[in-house]
């Protein structure tokens, strides 16, 4: 399950203007990266938050039948990772077929269902260190989940698949952190604010994850980039170096 989380934490050249005469030249700026829009073609519209578990939890479905349905081919194609999708995306969602399980009568039989529960996974920091080794608490709703960090800062919790909402609190006293996590909400990182959201979980102030370009979120990308040796993109846009070092740093 994917998580979006927040953190407590030159000179223009002499030219020929429109008439020939000479004058200040405008500096030529690079167009905007075109946008990756919704994608599939199935009847179920995808809903911010929603993940592929969440939906196949919704229909009765196995994520993994749902991620592998042929007609789903081309969303798995473009989003690659089932639990990062766009709001607007389009599952095609096949009708449920009936299983039949032996069984003797007058008996109680106990099923489990697949897929259920989800699993949260991911790496805590404090600035780039791990906070290795810490208790944490994960609050979903009334329940309280407890365990411990591994040696690189990682967690792995098994969750709810339809959960949309959690708080995470990592370390005691004076060194306790806490963050708000918005679980399914996470878009693609080909997008404006895909990649928003990752700068904001890494600690780089973008102001909001809302898909604009704005001039924090154009500071948070040449941070970045300075921070991972990364050649800074043209002003306005991403480009596929720094959204492939975000897979990395971020995780996913």
């Amino acid at each position: 399950m994917a998580v979006s989380k927040q953190k407590v934490p030159a000179t223009g050249a002499q030219g020929a203007g429109p008439s020939g005469a000479g004058g200040p030249a405008t500096p030529s700026q690079p167009p905007p990266e075109q946008q990756p829009g919704p994608v599939g073609h199935g009847d179920y519209v995808v809903h911010p938050g929603e993940c592929m578990s969440s939906i196949a939890k919704a229909t009765g479905h196995f994520w993994e039948k749902l991620w592998n349905e042929p007609q789903n081919a081309d969303l798995k194609e473009v989003r690659h990772d089932p639990h990062v999708l766009l709001p607007g995306d389009r599952v095609t969602v096949p009708p449920l077929r009936r299983k039949d399980e032996p069984g003797q009568t007058e008996m109680r039989h106990r099923f489990c269902r697949k897929g259920e529960p989800g699993v949260l996974r991911l790496v805590v920091k404090d600035v780039d260190e791990p906070r290795a080794n810490q208790p944490y608490v994960l609050k979903i709703g009334e329940r309280e989940l407890r365990g411990y960090t591994d040696p690189n800062g990682k967690l792995q919790q098994p969750i709810p698949s339809d959960a949309k909402k959690a708080t995470l609190i990592v370390g005691e006293g004076d060194d306790q952190q806490k963050f708000e996590l918005n679980l399914g909400g996470l878009d693609p990182v080909d997008t404006v604010s895909g990649v928003q959201a990752r700068l904001d979980n890494l600690g780089y102030d973008v102001g909001s994850a809302d898909g604009v370009m704005s001039k924090k979120t154009t500071a948070a990308i040449e941070k970045f980039c300075g921070d991972h040796k990364l050649e800074p993109p043209p002003k306005g846009q991403i480009g596929p170096a720094v959204r492939q070092k975000l897979r990395e740093v971020h995780g996913f």
